[in-house]
């Protein structure tokens, strides 16, 4: 008695020290429903985040395997142009299908170098004068009949 007595006492000096709150059980089967939901949902928002790291990785591995079957096709269409403009092709088509032949030496003409690397260098790609004109007429009508004249000597 003299400890309820002492009990009593010591909860009207000090209120809300020793009142031990009893819970219900319907609130310890909300909290614990509560803490089964949160849990459901944290499992779901990770299994979700997994599942669209698993996708991106096979869109990952399908757009590398594109790239390189791209590449390998990049290589064979190299080869193949490689191999269209060799010369030796060119000749062969040339000669075959079109009925080319070579030029004999009487008809091949070698124009000087130095006099055409002058002539580029004199003319002015913003002004070109009415005398360059003139002088580039006077050069291709004279670098024609030198052709003619070799092409049709006998």
């Amino acid at each position: 008695m003299l400890i309820t007595e002492k009990k009593k006492h010591f909860e009207q000096t000090y209120p809300g020290v020793y009142s031990v709150q009893k819970t219900s059980t319907k609130a310890k089967s909300f909290k614990l429903v509560v803490g089964i939901i949160l849990i459901i949902v944290i499992g779901f928002i990770i299994l979700t985040r997994n599942v669209y790291i698993v996708e991106a990785n096979y869109r990952l591995q399908a757009l590398e395997k594109k790239l390189d079957f791209i590449k390998k096709e990049n290589e064979k269409l190299k080869v193949k142009l490689a191999e269209l403009k060799s010369y030796d092709r060119i000749e062969y088509i040339a000669k075959t299908k079109l009925h080319m032949i070579e030029p004999s030496e009487e008809q091949v003409v070698i124009i000087n170098p130095e006099y055409a690397m002058k002539d580029c260098q004199n003319k002015n790609n913003t002004q070109i004068s009415t005398n360059a004109d003139k002088r580039d007429n006077n050069n291709t009508r004279n670098i024609l009949s030198v052709v003619l004249k070799n092409i049709f000597k006998d």
